[in-house]
């Protein structure tokens, strides 16, 4: 009989152990996932919805979802914006073209602030053909309002009369691959930080697309943007 207690004793003990091990280690696992968490670097989540465009956006670029190609993007044979070559034809309806995703990238407040290369990517949808001139336009335009909130904000803000016929910019690419924007407003900078922070954002929406490896920034004077040097060395 004592024997068959001290057993029974035994396996309380080690079902006792078990258990108390085992919520240890629930507990450790809960503890640890809730510190990743609060420690993750600010990141655009792959599966977020695309932000809203402002409404006057939308009304001009209706774009139903769902992906479709554009065809290649290939530079103008005289000068100007490019356009889109072998575009998927539009199919019968109210759709009247494609739609594609295309990315904006703003700079955001406080990450920016003094990394002048911090960006942050927002969708914007278009069945425009010229894409690379529409990642601009909404550059200028700047965020949303929720964007806006979640401290994203565009550095490039142009003023004064236009040089090109009303326009804010024109984007040439060329057979090297290389994408040149010559704006034909003022660009409004308060130093080297804000010309940095243009350099960025423009940069960045231009290189999304596979035919820009490289890109040239001028001003309305036709001037190498941001060159303190005043050699213009963007053109070389």
């Amino acid at each position: 009989m004592s024997a068959m207690k001290s057993n029974k004793v035994r396996l309380l003990n080690f079902a006792l152990i078990f258990f108390v091990l085992s919520a240890f280690a629930l507990g450790f696992n809960v503890i640890n996932s809730r510190t990743k968490s609060i420690n993750e670097p600010y990141t655009v989540a792959e599966t977020e919805a695309s932000p809203a465009l402002p409404a006057t956006a939308q009304a001009t670029n209706p774009c139903p979802h769902g992906a479709a190609s554009l065809g290649q993007y290939m530079p103008p044979k005289e000068g100007g914006i490019g356009s889109i070559s072998n575009p998927t034809p539009a199919p019968t309806g109210t759709v009247s073209a494609p739609c594609k995703t295309v990315f904006v990238f703003f700079s955001k407040k406080p990450e920016s602030d003094n990394n002048f290369a911090f960006t942050v990517p927002a969708n914007r949808s278009t069945n425009r053909s010229d894409v690379a001139a529409f990642a601009i336009e909404n550059l200028i335009t700047g965020p949303t309002a929720q964007e806006t909130s979640q401290g994203l904000f565009t550095p490039l803000k142009l003023n004064g009369d236009s040089n090109c016929g009303g326009k804010d910019f024109n984007i040439n690419i060329d057979g090297s691959q290389k994408g040149t924007i010559k704006f034909c407003k003022n660009i409004q900078t308060a130093g080297v930080g804000d010309d940095a922070r243009i350099k960025t954002t423009v940069e960045a929406a231009l290189k999304q697309f596979s035919t820009i490896t490289k890109v040239v920034i001028l001003t309305k004077d036709d001037n190498c943007f941001g060159d303190q040097s005043g050699q213009n060395q963007c053109k070389n």
